[in-house]
């Protein structure tokens, strides 16, 4: 003890044990569930849901649901690796259809051969059309070869939908900095027109939003009582 390196390394043992408690993983798991059905209060029976924030509300809310289940087995995944990862995150909960349900919130049932890849280019040139004094860190002109070399990528799996929750997020941020009239935004509209995620199918997509925060919450109920949390 009187080492420092072994101090802090019973320092971060103490902590890491307290983060993957059940009970608290749990209630972090409740918040997030909490936060996204807030977001399906405020906006459900909307049905002029047709601006780039109305869109950017809705995929957070999604995400929070989605990270509520996958943070009962693992720490929460990333942008990138939602899509891939949440399978596993599902099954190790018993609750395979989780991640069907979670491609029916993105749109993926519209999904027809060849859209992934013609919407490709259009998302590149939204990414591009972005002003760069206002483009935010994540989407910094320099990072457009590390979203398009792992959009190909994924594009090669056996399940291509990967592709779209990091697609379908950093295309939205990029449209909230174009103007409405730039044909860039004009894309970006009619490709989540199709996956039904703006205005009345986006409505549509918020119904389904609640029975899927139902089973997450039975999800989480049933976890918690394995775990006698």
């Amino acid at each position: 003890m009187y080492d420092p390196q072994h101090f802090m390394d019973f320092i971060q043992a103490s902590v890491r044990g307290q983060f993957a408690r059940a009970d608290n993983v749990l209630e972090r798991a409740h918040k997030q569930v909490e936060e996204s059905r807030n977001i399906w209060l405020n906006y459900h029976g909307e049905t002029s849901l047709t601006e780039v924030s109305d869109v950017e509300v809705y995929l957070r809310a999604v995400v929070l649901a989605a990270n509520a289940v996958a943070g009962l087995s693992g720490l929460p995944l990333t942008e990138r690796r939602l899509l891939l990862k949440f399978p596993n995150r599902a099954e190790a909960v018993d609750r395979p259809g989780l991640y069907h349900g979670l491609l029916g919130l993105l749109g993926a049932p519209r999904l027809e051969g060849g859209l992934l890849e013609k919407w490709l280019p259009w998302w590149q040139a939204a990414y591009r059309a972005m002003p760069v004094e206002k483009a935010p860190a994540r989407l910094h002109p320099k990072r457009l070869h590390y979203y398009r070399e792992a959009f190909n990528a994924m594009l090669g799996f056996a399940q291509p939908e990967a592709i779209l929750w990091p697609l379908l997020n950093t295309w939205t941020i990029a449209a909230g900095y174009l103007q409405v009239d730039s044909p860039e935004r004009q894309n970006w509209q009619q490709a989540f027109g199709q996956l039904g995620l703006i205005g009345e199918g986006l409505a549509e997509r918020y119904q389904a939003l609640d029975a899927y925060l139902d089973l997450v919450d039975e999800t989480l109920e049933v976890w918690g009582e394995a775990k006698g949390a």
